[in-house]
């Protein structure tokens, strides 16, 4: 339960036990106006405490991105599919083409915002200014569908990273990434338990998309969809309930990254294939935070180390593929904005 909601609660209680036992003692008052009166006076006293919180959060929220937040909306098929590669960090403050938004009962919101600091604390984009919140007003559950319209057709590959973090949301089966080939049936590769994780605190996550339409018997299509979905019953702005995603990638690997500003150099990985230790070689031109991981066919981690504030110049990263059984994985690299993921063959 949400302590803000809680302490409205509470002191909803309090106020009516309140005028309960004053009215019952008001003897004092020499006419049944003035106790009128003085109970009408307490119940206002009382209604502007407990919708007081909610109105400065009125105040200091931020109105709806779109027209489609205002009410219900439907799944939008015709929103132009984006090719890879794709990027995208909301750095221009507006929605995509290739996204659409549904809100469940039509309370839900889907907000971009900028670095700042207000009523309800202060947030930071993963990188650059600006990132992505799903919440809703205060008014019963909803569910947010984000989707991303992705042209698949003729990708043999395609991987997804993102990064995400939670405003104190609860954690509900309806949260998490979802996939569609169709654009009307949909399966879940991802779970986002908001209670698992660190309040504000950004979270990276990397799916091989193709590995999990496979195992969900779909195919990558021209009509792919990628669901970010976000189900509860209250907004960011009181402290409570919000999904926030930056700096999201699709791409297929081994192609050129979307965003190349932070390496003057290719990446390097030999030996290829590997019996023991592999070395990963990048060079950086500008303090940067590296983040290295190798994962299977399935997606599953099998090693990630997040290296903060590299320096400017050549670095190299052994990982130990000893212990690995012999098969096909992933290494991706991602050096502050810039994703690039690369096979390799354990022997």
């Amino acid at each position: 339960m949400r302590n803000h909601k809680t302490k409205i609660r509470i002191l909803s209680i309090f106020f009516v036990v309140l005028v309960l036992v004053i009215n019952k003692h008001l003897t004092n008052l020499k006419t049944n106006n003035m106790k009128k009166l003085f109970l009408i006076s307490l119940v206002f006293l009382m209604t502007s405490s407990i919708y007081s919180q909610q109105t400065m959060e009125e105040l200091y929220g931020i109105s709806f991105n779109t027209k489609e937040n205002s009410t219900p909306v439907m799944h939008k098929s015709s929103r132009a599919p984006a090719i890879l590669p794709f990027f995208c960090g909301f750095e221009t403050g507006t929605l995509e083409s290739c996204f659409s938004f549904t809100s469940s009962v039509g309370t839900g919101r889907c907000l971009i915002l900028k670095d700042s600091t207000n009523t309800w604390g202060t947030t930071s984009a993963h990188s650059g200014l600006y990132y992505l919140v799903l919440d809703c007003k205060p008014t019963g559950l909803n569910r947010n569908d984000l989707d991303l319209h992705l042209d698949l057709a003729g990708e043999a590959q395609a991987i997804l990273s993102f990064w995400w973090s939670d405003f104190n949301d609860e954690s509900h089966a309806e949260d998490g990434v979802w996939i569609s080939d169709n654009g009307v049936s949909f399966s879940k590769i991802l779970n986002l338990p908001g209670g698992d994780y660190v309040d504000l605190q950004w979270n990276f996550f990397e799916i091989d998309i193709d590995s999990a339409a496979t195992a969900n018997g779909m195919s990558l299509t021209s009509n792919f969809i990628i669901r970010f979905s976000q189900y509860d019953d209250y907004w960011i702005h009181g402290g409570n309930d919000g999904h926030l995603y930056d700096d999201i990638n699709v791409q297929n690997p081994l192609t050129t990254s979307v965003n190349n500003q932070y390496t003057s150099t290719e990446i390097k990985i030999y030996p290829n294939p590997v019996n023991d230790f592999c070395s990963v070689i990048y060079n950086i031109n500008k303090e940067s935070l590296v983040h290295v991981n190798v994962y299977d066919l399935t997606g599953q981690s099998h090693y990630s180390k997040t290296l903060v504030k590299e320096q400017k110049g050549p670095h190299k990263e052994d990982i130990d593929f000893s212990a690995f059984s012999s098969g096909l994985y992933f290494i991706s690299i991602k050096i502050n904005d810039n994703l690039k993921v690369y096979k390799i063959i354990k022997e």
